[in-house]
Protein backbone atom coordinates (compact mmCIF):
# COMPACT_ATOMS: atom_id res chain seq x y z
CA UNK A 1 0.00 0.00 0.00
CA UNK A 2 1.26 3.25 -1.01
CA UNK A 3 1.60 5.85 1.94
CA UNK A 4 0.24 8.47 -0.23
CA UNK A 5 -3.35 10.35 0.58
CA UNK A 6 -5.72 9.97 -2.14
CA UNK A 7 -6.15 12.32 -4.53
CA UNK A 8 -9.97 12.32 -4.90
CA UNK A 9 -11.94 13.15 -1.64
CA UNK A 10 -14.71 14.39 -2.54
CA UNK A 11 -17.56 11.63 -3.42
CA UNK A 12 -20.78 12.24 -1.40
CA UNK A 13 -22.43 10.14 -3.20
CA UNK A 14 -22.08 6.48 -2.63
CA UNK A 15 -19.76 4.53 -4.82
CA UNK A 16 -21.86 1.20 -5.61
CA UNK A 17 -18.11 -0.65 -6.22
CA UNK A 18 -17.12 0.46 -2.32
CA UNK A 19 -20.94 0.63 -0.60
CA UNK A 20 -19.67 3.74 0.95
CA UNK A 21 -19.68 7.27 0.65
CA UNK A 22 -15.98 8.21 -0.33
CA UNK A 23 -15.97 11.23 1.25
CA UNK A 24 -15.98 9.10 4.77
CA UNK A 25 -11.98 8.85 4.14
CA UNK A 26 -11.87 12.87 5.43
CA UNK A 27 -12.67 11.41 8.70
CA UNK A 28 -9.59 9.50 8.70
CA UNK A 29 -7.30 12.14 6.98
CA UNK A 30 -5.64 12.88 10.45
CA UNK A 31 -4.38 9.46 10.64
CA UNK A 32 -3.35 9.32 7.03
CA UNK A 33 -1.76 12.62 7.65
CA UNK A 34 0.58 11.00 10.36
CA UNK A 35 1.48 8.50 8.37
CA UNK A 36 2.84 10.62 5.96
CA UNK A 37 4.42 12.91 8.45
CA UNK A 38 4.52 12.38 11.88
CA UNK A 39 5.76 15.57 12.59
CA UNK A 40 2.25 17.09 11.95
CA UNK A 41 1.13 15.72 15.12
CA UNK A 42 3.61 18.10 17.28
CA UNK A 43 1.95 21.47 15.14
CA UNK A 44 -1.61 19.80 15.15
CA UNK A 45 -2.30 17.52 17.73
CA UNK A 46 -6.38 17.65 17.30
CA UNK A 47 -5.33 16.19 13.94
CA UNK A 48 -6.12 12.99 15.92
CA UNK A 49 -9.40 13.69 17.39
CA UNK A 50 -11.51 10.28 17.51
CA UNK A 51 -12.46 9.01 14.59
CA UNK A 52 -16.24 9.90 14.23
CA UNK A 53 -18.67 6.52 13.10
CA UNK A 54 -19.89 6.60 9.30
CA UNK A 55 -23.32 7.79 9.89
CA UNK A 56 -22.32 10.47 12.61
CA UNK A 57 -19.74 11.77 9.93
CA UNK A 58 -22.08 11.60 6.91
CA UNK A 59 -25.21 13.59 9.07
CA UNK A 60 -22.80 15.96 10.18
CA UNK A 61 -21.44 16.84 6.50
CA UNK A 62 -24.00 16.08 4.46
CA UNK A 63 -27.44 17.67 6.23
CA UNK A 64 -30.29 16.85 4.30
CA UNK A 65 -29.07 14.46 2.11
CA UNK A 66 -27.53 12.30 4.66
CA UNK A 67 -30.45 9.58 5.43
CA UNK A 68 -30.19 9.51 1.61
CA UNK A 69 -26.99 8.87 1.18
CA UNK A 70 -26.80 6.22 4.83
CA UNK A 71 -29.69 4.18 3.29
CA UNK A 72 -28.07 3.97 0.04
CA UNK A 73 -24.63 2.63 1.72
CA UNK A 74 -24.13 -1.23 2.25
CA UNK A 75 -25.27 -1.94 5.96
CA UNK A 76 -22.40 -4.65 5.86
CA UNK A 77 -19.58 -2.03 4.87
CA UNK A 78 -20.63 0.70 7.73
CA UNK A 79 -20.74 -2.22 10.13
CA UNK A 80 -17.52 -2.74 9.53
CA UNK A 81 -16.37 0.90 9.17
CA UNK A 82 -17.78 1.43 12.39
CA UNK A 83 -16.01 -1.63 14.00
CA UNK A 84 -12.60 0.11 12.62
CA UNK A 85 -13.18 3.51 13.82
CA UNK A 86 -14.18 2.27 17.27
CA UNK A 87 -11.42 -0.31 17.37
CA UNK A 88 -8.87 2.81 16.41
CA UNK A 89 -10.37 5.02 19.12
CA UNK A 90 -9.94 2.85 21.99
CA UNK A 91 -6.35 2.11 20.71
CA UNK A 92 -5.82 5.62 20.20
CA UNK A 93 -4.38 7.54 22.92
CA UNK A 94 -2.06 4.39 23.09
CA UNK A 95 -0.89 4.71 19.70
CA UNK A 96 -0.21 8.14 20.15
CA UNK A 97 1.82 8.26 23.39
CA UNK A 98 3.59 5.43 21.83
CA UNK A 99 4.15 6.99 18.34
CA UNK A 100 3.28 3.72 16.88
CA UNK A 101 3.50 4.60 13.26
CA UNK A 102 3.07 0.93 12.21
CA UNK A 103 -0.06 0.94 14.06
CA UNK A 104 -1.28 4.37 12.66
CA UNK A 105 0.10 2.98 9.01
CA UNK A 106 -2.18 0.27 9.73
CA UNK A 107 -5.26 1.60 10.71
CA UNK A 108 -5.02 4.12 7.61
CA UNK A 109 -4.20 1.31 5.34
CA UNK A 110 -7.11 -0.27 6.50
CA UNK A 111 -9.65 2.64 6.31
CA UNK A 112 -8.60 3.29 2.52
CA UNK A 113 -8.74 0.11 1.24
CA UNK A 114 -11.98 -0.07 2.76
CA UNK A 115 -13.50 3.42 1.64
CA UNK A 116 -11.50 4.59 -1.91
CA UNK A 117 -11.69 2.98 -5.17
CA UNK A 118 -8.49 2.19 -6.41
Amino acid sequence: MSEELPKNLGGAEVEPEIGLAPDYINAWMGVGMAVKDPSVLEFMPDMLDPIREYEEYIREKRGTDADRIIKASDPVKVAVVNELARKFNTEREHIIAEKDWDKFREYWEQADSLITKK
